[in-house]
């Protein structure tokens, strides 16, 4: 519930922040959306946590009590004494400077000690991601280190593993060899055989009459794609938190290369129909893949709510068809059936997909008078399923 609510927040910002973008004319890009998304939540679910260490931090430095610079920071002087939620809570609501204050702190926290360090390990860049929203003062109080402590990092990063450092170069050599096939993709786009050469390939009609190809196969089946993924459990491609380890960048970052695998996948196969998406089209299909997927457990609770709260599918024992148990609290259970089933996975997908769109990309879309390529509609389900589908009457 707490992890719904944190998603929530994060989409109605990001609806918000695009609104206002028509007055300024800088609307967020896919990547900063995911990025201002996943940093919201991963605060949010982190409060407990991240609250601790602000506070530890605070209470190390001399000048905070003697000059009584508590609110700066918003921290109460006393807070680590039981009992003291009440009194936050009540400071946060009467006092915005107070809340505003405790807000930059735990963001700046989140990026200094969990979100930068992760990244930095795996070479992986994200927008933003300098804590340049704090003045110097607060940044040092908080974040300057002593030369011991400088000194005994640098030699615990400088004793990497031999496993570590292969790892580093396999994903390097990936990524080139990403970079590689994804510069051929382009090479071969911009090649223009004669005229006489040239070969017949494609939907001719569908050239003439200008109706583009459906998005949602390439999605369902990245969906399912992912589904297996998940299943297997690999602690290098992790899409559940695996162990205490696990951060949610690096589920993040394995929803986005799936994406991005898609979508290559999908512009290589396009030499055949003759159709390639659209940069517009390819942002759709990607921006969904990612957020089917970082939402797979709110989700999946709500496609099996809905359908266990069907009389008809328990009746006729119509489980495999929605891509459903019926007890779904194993999750070792479930994970084997993905694995074993491909169909029982695919329809899965397509109504993970279907509530996706119905209850969460449509309604954003039509409130904030967008429109993406092919629209949000579902049109892959039969109409008995489609109808569980939709979005519950208030």
């Amino acid at each position: 519930e707490i992890i719904m609510s944190a998603g929530n927040i994060a989409q109605d910002t990001i609806q918000k922040r695009q609104k206002t973008s028509k007055q300024d004319g800088m609307m967020l890009t896919e990547e900063e959306e995911q990025t201002l998304g996943g940093r919201i939540v991963a605060v949010i679910v982190r409060l407990e946590e991240l609250e601790e260490v602000l506070v530890k931090k605070c209470k190390k430095v001399d000048w905070i009590s003697k000059y009584n610079e508590w609110n700066t920071f918003g921290v109460l002087k006393d807070e680590e004494v039981d009992g003291m939620e009440d009194l936050i809570d009540k400071e946060v609501l009467k006092n915005p400077l107070f809340g505003m204050n405790r807000a930059e702190c735990l963001l700046a926290v989140f990026l200094e000690t969990i979100e930068k360090p992760g990244l930095a390990r795996n070479g992986v860049i994200v927008p933003c991601m300098d804590v340049d929203f704090l003045d110097s003062d607060r940044y040092e109080a908080l974040f300057l280190q002593k030369e011991e402590e400088k000194k005994k990092k640098k030699e615990e990063e400088e004793e990497i593993t031999q496993q570590q450092k292969e790892e580093e170069d396999a994903q390097k050599a990936a990524q080139e060899k990403l970079q590689e096939a994804l510069q051929e993709i382009e090479n071969k786009q911009k090649e223009v055989p004669p005229k006489d050469e040239t070969k017949q390939i494609g939907d001719k009609l569908r050239e003439a009459t200008g109706i583009r190809p459906s998005l949602h196969p390439v999605t369902i089946n990245a969906i399912a794609e992912a589904l297996k993924i998940r299943a297997q459990n690999n602690t290098r491609a992790p899409l559940r938190l695996l162990t205490e380890g696990t951060e949610f960048w690096e589920i993040q970052y394995q929803a986005g290369k799936i994406a991005e695998n898609a979508v290559i996948k999908r512009q290589k196969s396009s030499n055949k129909d003759g159709m390639t998406l659209t940069e517009e089209e390819a942002q759709t299909v990607g921006g969904r893949i990612v957020g089917v997927i970082m939402r797979l457990d709110d989700l999946e609770w709500e496609l099996h709510h809905r359908v266990t709260q069907t009389a008809w599918v328990g009746k006729y024992d119509e489980w495999s068809n929605f891509g459903t148990l019926q007890d779904e609290s194993c999750i070792k259970t479930l994970d084997e059936m993905i694995l074993n089933d491909p169909l029982f996975a695919m329809n899965r997908a397509e109504r993970l997909l279907a509530l996706f769109l119905l209850n969460l990309e449509g309604p954003g879309m039509k409130a904030a008078g967008e429109f993406v390529p092919g629209g949000s509609d579902v049109d892959f389900l039969e109409e008995d399923h489609y109808t569980i589908m939709l979005p519950k009457k208030k």
